[in-house]
């Protein structure tokens, strides 16, 4: 899919994580040219560094200082903060990393 500034905000909630470190920038144009002018931006990503595999699944974490070389040129921080899932079932608690940017 090929969208071009139609979009005022993008929502990615605990989606972004199953994209490699080697993907992730050109997730974040694709995400960026699909914005409208100042457009908003929202993820989350567990808290961490590396690559996490649990069955057949890759997740990649991410911290405050590895997101903005991500982002360079594409979006302004807006705010970034961390906080505890606490899962329904019996799985343990998440660290997640949640930002907010804004489209330059």
């Amino acid at each position: 899919m090929k969208f071009v500034a139609e979009f005022d905000g993008v929502w990615a909630s605990t989606s972004l994580p199953h994209v490699s470190y080697e993907d992730t920038r050109s997730v974040f144009e694709k995400i960026h040219q699909s914005l409208r002018p100042k457009g908003i931006f929202y993820a989350s990503y567990k808290y961490g560094q590396g690559k996490i595999i649990v069955g057949d699944r890759e997740s990649y974490n991410m911290t405050e200082n590895m997101l903005p070389c991500y982002f360079r040129g594409l979006f302004e921080m807006i705010d970034i903060w961390q906080a505890i899932a606490h899962p329904t079932n019996t799985q343990q608690d998440y660290n997640w990393l949640n930002i907010l940017v804004k489209k330059i």
